[in-house]
């Protein structure tokens, strides 16, 4: 219907909707990327739910479960972020040592917005907080709205179409 999803040989969740794919999967901005280890999908009624999970295996075991839900005539796809991160981050230096989705879309990005309390403004930073959602278009014409419950952080590389949705 809506919705098409797959995870890639890379263990990248491929998340298609209209023919607007996106890919994501959780990154160690120190370590890298998680390898994808499981999926479980459940169908009930009209939904699906997904549970994907991710783990590193170096010094210490790191684990992320993506679970997703999706209405197969819905437009929009929720997704929750269960984590267990490796003990040694720095709670102060949150641009070189987080745990993010990273997010790559299918074109590079051509405007970006973000949205704090009644207001909606374009932004042309790289690395940017929002209170509400970030809103992204691509140079396909494709648009993309990352919308969350409390503030997060953002980190955007324009031309290679990656947003990295930072959650620790």
């Amino acid at each position: 219907r809506h919705w098409r999803m797959a995870v890639d040989r890379d263990g990248q969740l491929c998340l298609t909707y209209m023919g607007q794919t996106i890919r994501g999967r959780p990154v160690d901005r120190k370590l890298g990327p998680f390898s994808h280890i499981a999926t479980r999908a459940e169908r009930r009624g009209g939904l699906l739910f997904v549970t994907l999970q991710y783990q590193r295996r170096d010094r210490e075991i790191q684990t992320v479960d993506l679970d997703l839900v999706l209405a197969e005539t819905g437009d929009f796809a929720e997704l929750s972020v269960t984590y267990a991160p490796r003990t040694d981050f720095s709670v102060t230096r949150k641009w070189s040592d987080f745990l993010a989705i990273e997010w790559t879309l299918d074109a590079a990005m051509d405007r970006v917005w973000r949205f704090n309390p009644n207001v909606r403004s374009e932004t042309k930073e790289e690395r940017t907080a929002s209170s509400y959602y970030l809103g992204l278009e691509t140079a396909k014409g494709g648009q993309l709205s990352l919308m969350n419950e409390g503030a997060m952080l953002y980190e955007l590389e324009r031309e290679r179409g990656v947003v990295r949705w930072l959650f620790h």
